[in-house]
């Protein structure tokens, strides 16, 4: 029964978005007032390693609702659009979402 593990705990696809976003917000806040050098190096890798755990779990996301929908026959097309723009923008159009690449 390892998939009821974590029946209602709250720990969902969308609950683990929530909380990268806002990791990744308060990340890249540090990145914005860290000074120039080996420091603003570190906060750089870190919102990047951010950046890319929170594209992951956005197309968990997306993967987990559109399999939920297949089995009742509905077509979610906004869905698999979203998808595929996550896809194609990658980790780039989360730094820039989150303006990461203004520093």
């Amino acid at each position: 029964m390892a998939q009821w593990m974590h029946q209602f705990s709250g720990k969902s696809h969308s609950t683990k978005v929530a909380g990268l976003e806002n990791s990744l917000r308060v990340a890249v806040a540090a990145q914005h007032r860290a000074q120039p050098g080996a420091e603003w190096e570190k906060k750089t890798a870190a919102v990047a390693t951010l950046a890319a755990r929170l594209l992951a779990a956005r197309l968990r996301l997306y993967r987990a609702r559109l399999s939920d929908m297949k089995p009742r026959g509905l077509a979610n097309t906004g869905l698999i659009a979203r998808e595929a723009e996550a896809q194609a923008g990658g980790v780039a159009a989360i730094l820039a979402e989150f303006g990461a690449l203004e520093s």
